[in-house]
């Protein structure tokens, strides 16, 4: 957990942080809101996949779950909803 300084010209010079005092809390809020959307479809088949636009997928699941992934710096918009750049947006339709 050394300043990441130490790694500076070193094997390891393209980490971001050796010191996890600096990204751990953010990890655990990472973690416990995975672990919320991980808890509706952890156990159900995924029925579709599907590319709604360039850099932006959408995944069903057989419970009525879908995410949708914008791997874009811009939002993405649609009728109905938007997703904001580089994010995701849990759709829950009646949970089966």
């Amino acid at each position: 957990y050394a300043d990441s300084s130490v790694m500076r010209r070193s094997s390891y010079n393209e980490l971001f942080s050796g010191d996890y005092r600096i990204w751990v809390d953010r990890a655990a809020e990472i973690y416990k809101e995975a672990k919320e959307i991980y808890r509706d479809i952890y156990d159900k088949a995924m029925i579709s996949h599907e590319r709604l636009g360039d850099g932006v997928y959408k995944t069903t699941y057989e419970n009525g779950v879908s995410i949708i992934v914008n791997y874009n710096e811009t939002d993405f918009y649609m009728s109905g909803f938007s997703v904001k750049g580089n994010n995701y947006l849990v759709l829950k339709e009646e949970l089966r």
